[in-house]
């Protein structure tokens, strides 16, 4: 065993050490103690275990890059851009590990550092023009969205950081809306049955922009448990996840943190209530119907290739020249609305800053609406809710699901 341990990856010894706990859980108190002292041996020290899962963010790297099939850090090193196999002693993860799609390639983003490293700003409203049906007014929404985009590549600048809410009756294009706006984000990742134990790995070893296509969210988040949390946790810089994921270990090694900021994406069919902690943490877009509005099909991880390129470039840019983005005073918008807005307006300060008095206009309005949602009393909600529910009527029943 130990010889055929030397030098194997991560899912190896993994695997091998799940299989080792198991058959020794009968015979001993305390199995996972054994097999981890017998893990390490092989590897000589736990820091070399450790060093195999590095987190691929953070220390000035700013992506990981395709150069002609090899897999490289774009990282700045003090006021330079550079695109190297090894920094800090650590290698990228190999491709298979690696669970977003759109990779830039390497070319892609030399050529956008020699052309000045411009913001890929008007691209990006262009493809959420044309690749969704938006609510009005949808050159506002358009730049509200692009500026989410670009945000998600400089997440460190923030304190918090909105989800984006997609929600609205079934067949709206929540979903087409969503992958325009998850595929050109920093390393997106969509996965239709989310597995929370991968989801937290990939958040805080990676921190990718995740896309949750989830059908009662309402429901997920009253019952609590792992998605809500991350949810929940993910709007604020500091947030953190805590689970016991070793129960049989030595006491300081049964409880993982997992850093759970990042931008995150939500589609629904249920509505969220004022009364739900997502509410102040999301900005709502409301999807109206198509009409007769011809739309093409859904966004491809591969599509967004080249607009990812221009990102990393520009936020390395940025990064290199060590100003970041400008504040912007005087926002009209209070408490959590104006946690929420900084952000997108900070980007645009920098990238189009003709557009920020727009955007600051749209969420004011978002935050009145949301505000006006709230005053209606809980009667008048019931009232709304037993009349929008009469076709769920059955066998002259009404179902307090279905109500609620």
């Amino acid at each position: 065993m130990r010889e055929l341990l030397v030098g194997a990856d991560s899912v190896t010894r993994e695997l091998c050490r799940s299989g080792a706990i198991r058959r020794l859980k009968a015979v001993v108190d305390a199995p996972a103690r054994i097999v981890d002292a017998a893990l390490d041996a092989t590897t000589g020290t736990e820091e070399h275990a450790e060093d195999e899962l590095h987190d691929t963010y953070g220390g000035g790297i700013v992506d990981i890059v395709d150069d002609g099939g090899e897999l490289r850090w774009l990282l700045v090193d003090g006021g330079d851009v550079k695109i190297v196999d090894e920094h800090g002693g650590r290698r990228p993860w190999v491709r298979s590990a690696i669970p977003w799609s759109a990779i830039p390639a390497a070319k892609d983003v030399k050529a956008a550092l020699e052309a000045g490293a411009r913001a890929p700003y008007q691209e990006l409203v262009e493809l959420h023009l044309y690749r969704t049906v938006l609510p009005g007014p949808r050159e506002s929404w358009a730049a509200l969205l692009t500026a989410w985009g670009l945000g998600t590549y400089c997440l460190d600048e923030f304190a918090y950081y909105p989800l984006l809410l997609f929600d609205g009756e079934a067949e709206r294009g929540k979903t087409r809306a969503s992958k325009a706006a998850l595929w050109p984000a920093y390393r997106g990742l969509y996965t239709p049955s989310p597995s929370s134990a991968t989801l937290f790995r990939d958040r805080a070893r990676h921190r990718v922009t995740l896309f949750l296509d989830v059908e009662d969210l309402p429901r997920r988040l009253e019952r609590g448990g792992d998605i809500g949390d991350l949810v929940l946790n993910s709007f604020e810089r500091d947030g953190v996840i805590r689970r016991c994921t070793r129960p049989d270990a030595e006491p300081e090694r049964q409880v993982e943190t997992f850093s759970a900021y990042g931008a995150s994406i939500i589609a629904t069919n249920r509505p969220i209530l004022d009364s739900s902690p997502l509410a102040s943490r999301c900005i709502r877009v409301s999807m109206p119907e198509a009409g007769r509005a011809m739309v093409p099909d859904a966004m491809r991880p591969e599509e967004a290739s080249l607009i990812r390129a221009r990102a990393v470039a520009w936020v390395a840019h940025v990064m290199a020249t060590g100003v970041g983005l400008p504040e912007v005073e005087n926002v009209p918008l209070r408490g959590r609305a104006r946690d929420m807005a900084l952000p997108l307006l900070r980007v645009l300060a920098s990238v189009a800053p003709d557009e920020v008095e727009r955007v600051t206009r749209l969420l004011g309005q978002v935050d009145a609406d949301r505000r006006a949602e709230a005053a209606i009393s809980w009667e008048a909600r019931v009232a709304v809710a037993l009349l929008d529910a009469r076709d769920r009527v059955r066998a002259g029943r009404l179902y307090v699901e279905d109500l609620a």
